[in-house]
């Protein structure tokens, strides 16, 4: 394994799966393939789910095992298992004010990012952690974004017949289902006595057909609604723990847990949160030339505040200064250098000369060179070590970035310089190359691109499995721009054999499992759940791309640079201010695989 694989793997790996490790005492509710964490759901906001997360708590409590409790957002059901417990530590991602006031104003993003962010701190230490969730919509939006299965629970009062359970929570799960969060079971809470054995009965038979399991029903007096809080403390425990030994079966939710997940996909919000971990550990340093864009200076300052690197924005000190007051921005901590007056620009020249030397630059054109144009005395600061990264674009075309890097940032062998794009679906994140550089590559050339973007892919902690597109698939078509794909996936499979890589492929066939079983025959380790996407010219990627992020409201992180030896990396001109904080995080994790290299 590379350097720059060994760097991020790690984090990614916990991430994709949760972390999953239990000890040996544990009772062995997670595994490597499953999941250190459940979400509560009630059907009904006014349910009440107490006694299941007590219950599920003290069942694993009770096997040596640490568990944790969250909520997403602050409830009642938060200090009732604190104290039972014995919790320390920030249990909640949001109180409810403040969850109510993001989603009035349109921010449901920043509240899970907040979530997120609590839930992998609370969740630090803990072989399990149970959710409490809200009961409304947001649960599902909650599941999926923590990668977390979810247990279902429903009062069923003396007014619910068993259809109307029935219906009601396959309609429940659906809305989980199209989350793409797997649903371990249904427990009901409040059962009449008279109707437990025709629920356990009929009811449980009906819903194992429709694939969701009915895991327990506790009667009615055997909740917890009528405890104080000072009962609680001294009775919740062996009450629950009786109604749970009569009336639920744990085993199921076990084995939910240790189910291999649906997919697995890195979710968005843990590939953001990787690589902002990674960056908080060791910050780089990274120059934006565009200081004069009121964007790059909002994200510079951004940046050094939230310390997810060290920053130097390029531009007359004074100027920078004034244009940051003018936006009511503090500059605390970012650091400005002007071209024209910096220390080091004689060893610039000498570094453009001798780099240019073949052409016959001069030092007097080298200096013209470097005080004209603010992206070359940018990609001046990283050969010379100056600085780890460079991000811009803003206010320039990709051409004018990345023309002072094919000069002076080149690899010894010439590598062909690419890119790829992080598409940060609803769901998952996948790799599409190349969207940005190569305008119409050769079939060596789109090997290069397959072979370079696995390995990006790989370094981000992916298991890379590359599609090489076509409208195509596995010669169900011909003509030259098949071929083309045909003899670069031929290139790949024989330069890079340890590579999953399948083409010609069409995207359906590449990302649907029952598309690709219909369409190839004797199976692939590609088609069906391909995460790396590697399409026949820019034309196609680049529309490609575009398409999906304005259909989808994906994140489109890049475009990322391959092949230069240090990262050099362009932004689109519309890019938004967290855009250009996605591409400085990007470009210091690649900076760090640089740096470990050496």
């Amino acid at each position: 394994m590379s350097a720059n694989m060994q760097l991020f793997r790690p984090i990614m790996a916990a991430l994709r799966s949760g972390a999953n490790r239990a000890p040996s005492g544990a009772r062995g509710f997670a595994s490597s393939a499953g999941s250190d964490s459940i979400l509560v759901s009630d059907i009904t906001p006014t349910g009440n789910r107490t006694s299941v997360m007590v219950g599920l708590m003290n069942h694993f409590q009770s096997g040596a095992s640490k568990v944790g409790y969250f909520e997403p957002v602050a409830g009642k059901n938060g200090e009732i298992l604190s104290r039972v417990f014995n919790l320390s530590g920030e249990t909640a991602g949001a109180s409810a004010a403040e969850a109510s006031k993001l989603l009035a104003d349109g921010k449901k993003d920043d509240l899970m990012d907040q979530i997120y962010t609590k839930f992998q701190a609370s969740k630090s230490g803990k072989d399990l952690t149970v959710v409490g969730g809200t009961g409304t919509d947001l649960d599902a939006t909650v599941a999926q974004a923590l990668s977390t299965p979810v247990l279902l629970t429903m009062t069923a009062d003396r007014s619910m017949s068993a259809e109307d359970i029935y219906t009601t929570a396959l309609s429940k799960r659906q809305a989980f289902a199209d989350k793409k969060v797997d649903v371990v079971g249904l427990m009901l809470t409040g059962v009449p006595k008279c109707k437990l054995a025709a629920l356990n009965g009929d009811l449980k038979e009906k819903l194992a057909k429709s694939g969701l399991p009915l895991v327990g029903a506790l009667p009615e007096e055997d909740l917890l609604s009528s405890l104080s809080l000072e009962e609680v403390r001294k009775a919740v425990i062996a009450q629950t723990k009786a109604a749970f030994d009569q009336h639920v079966d744990v085993n199921t939710v076990v084995a939910g847990l240790q189910k291999p997940k649906s997919t697995d996909y890195v979710s968005p919000k843990a590939f953001q949160y990787g690589i902002f971990q990674s960056c908080l550990a060791n910050p780089q340093h990274i120059v934006l030339p565009e200081s004069s864009d009121k964007r790059i200076l909002a994200a510079a300052v951004e940046v050094t505040q939230r310390r997810l690197a060290k920053v130097t924005v390029l531009g007359n000190p004074e100027t920078v200064a004034a244009e940051a007051k003018k936006l009511g921005l503090d500059l605390t901590g970012v650091n400005v250098v002007d071209p024209n007056s910096s220390a080091r620009m004689d060893h610039y020249v000498s570094m453009l000369v001798e780099a240019r030397k073949s052409k016959g630059m001069t030092p007097e054109e080298a200096l013209k060179t470097l005080q004209g144009d603010i992206n070359y005395f940018g990609t001046m600061m990283v050969a010379a070590g100056d600085a780890d990264g460079m991000v811009s674009g803003a206010m320039h075309t990709t051409a004018a970035t990345i023309r002072p890097a094919l000069t002076m940032l080149r690899t010894p062998d010439k590598n062909l310089v690419s890119s790829i794009f992080f598409m940060c679906l609803e769901d998952r994140v996948l790799v599409y190359g190349d969207c940005a550089v190569v305008v119409n590559p050769n079939p060596e050339d789109l090997a290069r691109v397959a072979a370079t973007s696995a390995d990006t892919a790989a370094a981000f902690g992916f298991d890379p499995r590359v599609a090489m597109l076509s409208y195509s698939t596995l010669g169900s078509g011909a003509g030259p721009e098949v071929q083309k794909v045909t003899d670069a996936t031929a290139i790949v499979k024989s330069k890079r054999p340890d590579l999953k890589v399948e083409g010609p492929l069409q995207y359906d066939a590449s990302v649907d499992m029952s598309i690709a079983k219909t369409k190839i025959k004797g199976g692939s380790a590609v088609a069906g759940k391909a995460n790396v996407f590697v399409f026949p010219d820019l034309n196609t990627g680049n529309n490609c791309y575009k398409a999906v992020q304005q259909s989808t409201g994906a994140i489109a992180m890049g475009p990322v640079m391959q092949g230069l030896s240090k990262p050099v990396n362009d932004l689109s001109r519309g890019c938004t201010v967290p855009d250009i904080v996605n591409t400085i995080c990007v470009t210091s994790i690649q900076a760090m695989f640089q740096n470990k290299k050496k």
